[in-house]
């Protein structure tokens, strides 16, 4: 678990009284979630993934490529996290361990990344 230093802390501007205050949160690296917020952090992930990252994944990830051609092969877009979980899930749930830069909230939001 990571507490946030003051150095850290982020500040926020009230609407009322324009007056900054500074609010501490404790923030997790992804091993340190439970299983409920890792599973969040992943579908959050595979939403970042699908909705603005597809093209990218889709020319360079064979594994994306192939859940994608899945749901339109099936023409079952509505499952393609499922597909992109089943086929490149794996090397998410990894590569969210080893991204040291990403913390997250005890719910598995991301709080920066």
């Amino acid at each position: 678990m990571h507490v946030l230093t003051k150095s850290e802390a982020h500040t926020i501007t009230g609407c009322k009284n324009k007056m900054a205050r500074t609010i501490r949160t404790k923030v997790y690296k992804f091993d340190e979630l439970n299983e409920t917020a890792k599973q969040k952090a992943i579908n959050d992930r595979i939403d970042d993934m699908v909705n603005y990252e597809s093209a990218d994944h889709y020319e360079n990830w064979p594994e994306f490529k192939k859940a994608v051609d899945k749901a339109e092969e099936m023409q079952t877009p509505w499952f393609i996290h499922s597909y992109i979980f089943d086929f490149c899930g794996k090397s998410i749930i990894d590569a969210l361990i080893e991204n040291k830069e990403c913390i997250y909230t005890k719910d598995g939001d991301y709080f920066n990344c």
